[in-house]
């Protein structure tokens, strides 16, 4: 803070590291005692947190003062919380919208009260901890309430960025000064954990991009995740037999945010992160510059870009589609993620390229979890509700026992309040699930046993939903009806709902779940899992070997239909597509055909190339009799004119198929397939 000025509680040990460095002693900051321990690679979440417990249970008065001054702050917001009765003074934004192109496109259905701000501002002031905790938390309204999480989804993190001359004196002790000619006076850019400099080096005068660690965040972190913990334990003694989730939700971004601590880390995640995204086009991640990376100082290639909120509509409009595009090429390809991808850690660059910055936090998703998720896309669009439950299940987010959140007396009952679950019939929790989905968007969600005898009504031509309308119904179900959140999938819900709200707030509108599906069917033909192998033999075949072509003709056809609405050409943009600003056509690129510029073609491609493996197995299974019949059918002059799309396009892939069976050979310069599956 400016000389002069009053610390928040979140900052005081800022203040006490700036008073250390004016009096010269042995630098800037004493390195915290505890830094080793947090940064330990060795050590688990779980082993770190009990050395802290040690640690603080020696230092009593230290933890007391930091819990009256947090139990006081949420104090505050629980007054305000139950005494605000006035009415709302600022319109509260729709989910997502994290940016205001003008004021009508962001003028909420609704309007937020005070107590709204009070909550933000206060866990703003709490520190890093909080913020992370509070935005991770607005995902997550079966916890904290619809209107908590609407008012916490509008919350930056805007703490006041500290002394420069004590952050040139961290950048001096972790790296030397010498090594820039010159840096910036102020920060371009300052939140809880860091604040950033611009910065030239010394020795071939390029611009860099300087991160500072604020002073004194590793003893702050480090105390607020004992108190934190401290609280969980006495709300679970209070309330006996209470959902951990809440546990969950501290253990997955006390974790993160540990790993965020290390700037060593961040440059390992994002020189992973390029390497796996090499290959899109239109994806940048900047370099970072080894010998100039310390735990507290990170030194990266200087980008010129433009945020979101700096762009015509037309550039926003490219930026968010290639957000999406990135997503989803993480999530069901690479399977590293960067878990943060917030509007402020985008930019857009002068040649038209996507930048993403601040790779302290990133998830690995496994092969097994990018295969449902792809399931769970095509289900989802393709309104196989049982499918989706599947998925669910799959990814971990249905226990194998449906349950129903009852009261005392055993009577089904919604909300926060007391009760317990009561196990109900796989039956009845598909039609809740099928009644939530397939409802009108603005009617309530019904309990089952009402929804069998009465089913509510509806949505009118509503198949192709968003991801954010699907979470919000879900999340609706989940008052009533038993869900679990695995840690893994915190941050990547976070994610999409963000970019997904983008994409609700462009004119017109697009569907990031539809922007998902040519990702998700190519997912689903090159599957990497035993699981995924057999969802895929089930996919292509009937059980007597047969091309399955009204499950193909499903598949395809909801591509055309996507790739229509949206105005593409259906192959992805991580692939070369042409969506958006000046891309090249695939033909032009020579990237894999499109879904809608014909399903065969994918599928023809992917049986000849390493990643096609899968499929290989699959048609070598192709009954050789019924293929035959079928291909005369489909070649026959006879019958062609009446055959449908999918239909005229799966010739050359049985006679692609035959050929394998007859011949021995895929193609000429192939290698023979992989032996097929037992």
């Amino acid at each position: 803070p400016p000389p002069g000025a009053s610390p928040s509680p979140a900052r005081s040990t800022e203040t006490r590291g700036d008073r250390q460095g004016q009096g010269g002693g042995h630098g800037p900051e004493r390195r915290s005692d505890l830094e080793p321990l947090l940064l330990d690679r060795s050590l688990t979440f779980e082993e770190k947190m009990r050395q802290l417990d040690t640690y603080f249970e020696d230092r009593p008065l230290l933890v007391a003062k930091r819990f009256a001054q947090i139990v006081g702050a949420f104090t505050r917001i629980l007054a305000v919380w139950r005494l605000d009765n006035s009415k709302p003074e600022q319109p509260l934004p729709p989910p997502g919208c994290a940016f205001e192109t003008d004021a009508e496109e962001c003028q909420a259905p609704e309007p937020e009260r005070y107590r709204g701000t009070v909550l933000r501002d206060t866990v703003c002031s709490l520190g890093v901890l909080f913020i992370k905790l509070a935005q991770t938390a607005a995902t997550r309204p079966d916890l904290i309430g619809d209107e908590a999480a609407m008012s916490l989804e509008k919350l930056q993190d805007r703490t006041s960025p500290f002394n420069t001359t004590l952050a040139k004196q961290i950048i001096a002790e972790e790296i030397g000064s010498e090594k820039f000619s010159e840096i910036t006076d102020n920060p371009v850019a300052a939140a809880s954990l860091a604040q950033v400099y611009k910065a030239r080096l010394a020795s071939t005068g390029e611009q860099v991009a300087v991160k500072v660690r604020r002073p004194g965040l590793v003893d702050q972190v480090a105390l607020d995740s004992y108190i934190v913990r401290l609280i969980l334990r006495l709300y679970t003694k209070v309330f006996a037999g209470a959902d951990r989730d809440y546990e969950m939700l501290f253990k997955e971004v006390g974790s993160g945010l540990l790993e965020e601590l290390d700037f060593r880390r961040e440059a390992e995640n994002a020189r992973e992160f390029a390497e796996a995204h090499a290959h899109i086009p239109y994806l940048r991640v900047p370099d970072s510059i080894p010998d100039l990376i310390t735990t507290r100082v990170l030194t990266l290639e200087w980008i010129d870009g433009r945020k979101l909120t700096e762009l015509p509509s037309a550039e926003q409009r490219d930026m968010v589609r290639k957000g999406i595009d990135v997503c989803f090429a993480q999530l069901l390809s690479t399977g590293i993620v960067h878990a943060d991808p917030h509007y402020g850690n985008m930019l857009y660059d002068n040649s038209g390229k996507l930048t993403l910055l601040d790779f302290g936090l990133v998830t690995r998703v496994t092969d097994a979890q990018k295969e449902a998720m792809a399931g769970s896309v095509v289900h989802t669009l393709n309104e196989d509700w049982v499918g989706l439950i599947n998925d669910y299940r799959e990814l971990g987010l249905l226990p194998k026992q449906p349950a129903i959140w009852v009261d005392k007396e055993g009577n089904p009952t919604g909300g926060l309040g007391q009760g317990y679950w009561k196990p109900v019939t796989r039956e009845e929790f598909v039609t809740a699930f099928q009644s939530s989905l397939e409802a009108d968007p603005s009617q309530p969600i019904v309990p089952a046993a009402e929804a069998v005898k009465n089913p509510p009504p509806k949505a009118q031509i509503r198949r192709k939903r968003t991801f954010s309308e699907i979470t919000s119904r879900l999340t609706e179900l989940s008052f009533q009806y038993r869900f679990t959140l695995p840690e893994w999938m915190l941050f990547i819900i976070r994610s999409v709902i963000t970019l997904d709200g983008f994409a609700g707030r462009m004119k017109p509108p697009f569907n990031a779940l539809e922007l998902a599906y040519p990702h998700a069917v190519r997912r689903a033909l090159t599957p990497l899992t035993r699981g995924g192998q057999q969802a895929l033999l089930d996919l292509l075949l009937t059980k007597d070997g047969d091309i399955n072509l009204q499950r193909l003709s499903t598949l395809f056809q909801d591509a055309d239909e996507t790739d229509t609405k949206q105005g593409t050409t259906g192959t992805p943009l991580s692939e070369g597509g042409t969506k958006g600003g000046g891309g090249t056509s695939a033909a032009a690129a020579g990237i894999t055909p499109s879904l809608s510029e014909g399903g065969s073609e994918v599928i023809k491609e992917l049986i000849s190339s390493v990643e096609g493996a899968a499929l290989r197995r699959v048609l070598y299974k192709l009954n050789t009799e019924l293929a035959l019949f079928r291909l005369l059918s489909l070649i026959s002059p006879l019958h062609f004119k009446k055959l449908s799309k999918v239909e005229k396009q799966m010739a050359p892939v049985v006679m692609t198929a035959l050929r394998r069976q007859l011949f021995g050979s895929w193609v000429e310069a192939s290698p023979p397939p992989p032996a097929p599956l037992a």
